[in-house]
């Protein structure tokens, strides 16, 4: 969590999932708050010495980094797209000279903007999910870029394979998260994968959004499109 923290800032929250387990796994709640109180030590003990750094030039605590106010306005402004969007309407880079004020003016401008147009958010919001979860043929467009123009046949019919293949993946993921609905909803193991990977969706339908950002919650999507071939209820994890 520590190394995934000082690449994307928002991993910071995700030992919050391991005391989610260990309350909603009573029987081992003394377990899992150990786990949970290491996690966190363990991601302190990662993060510290960058956000001692951060203290020493800013003279403020910035725990991993000061672009988050970037990204935010940049992902929710009129000139939006939903995915990567070099500047906003506005020019925040203006402060740039100052990034404690470019990172404040940010989130101010993308607060202002948000509360300002509710529907607009939400369309943005809905075409980031849809970019997020639509298509997985990152693969290839980062494999055939910058090769010769004569293989766009090539390219159309990998990219053609990867959407077949990732809308076969969609089908059993839904079937598995329907048959198996008491198990993610009631149970403390499949709650806490539900919940980890909603809380993924839900930030990049907030912050920017590309098909690439859907690679963390892979894990949890390959555990829900075995479960339609499961025949027995998927086990908590025993001591």
């Amino acid at each position: 969590t520590g190394l995934g923290t000082l690449v994307r800032a928002n991993l910071m929250v995700f030992p919050f999932f391991f005391f989610l387990y260990a309350l909603m796994n009573r029987g081992r709640l003394g377990k899992g708050l150990q786990h949970t109180a290491i996690a966190i030590a363990a991601m302190v003990l990662v993060v510290l010495p960058w956000s001692m750094r951060n203290y020493s030039i800013f003279g403020e605590f910035v725990a991993v980094s000061t672009n988050g106010g970037s990204n935010l306005y940049r992902s929710n402004n009129p000139n939006a797209t939903g995915t990567y969007t070099e500047r906003g309407e506005r020019d925040l880079d203006q402060y740039l000279h100052d990034e404690l004020l470019w990172d404040e003016t940010g989130n101010a401008w993308a607060k202002e903007w948000i509360l300002g147009n509710p529907g607009d958010f939400l369309q943005l919001s809905a075409k980031k999910l849809r970019i997020f979860m639509g298509e997985d043929n990152t693969g290839v467009k980062w494999s055939m870029k910058g090769h010769d123009k004569n293989a766009g046949l090539l390219y159309e019919l990998l990219s053609a394979f990867s959407t077949l293949w990732w809308m076969g993946i969609w089908v059993l993921v839904l079937v598995g998260l329907i048959r198996w609905r008491d198990y993610f909803a009631g149970s403390a193991l499949g709650a806490t994968l539900l919940y980890s990977a909603l809380f993924l969706v839900v930030i990049h339908s907030v912050y920017e959004s590309q098909p690439r950002y859907h690679m963390p919650i892979m894990a949890v999507m390959a555990i829900a499109a075995s479960l339609p071939f499961s025949t027995r209820q998927p086990e908590e994890v025993k001591d």
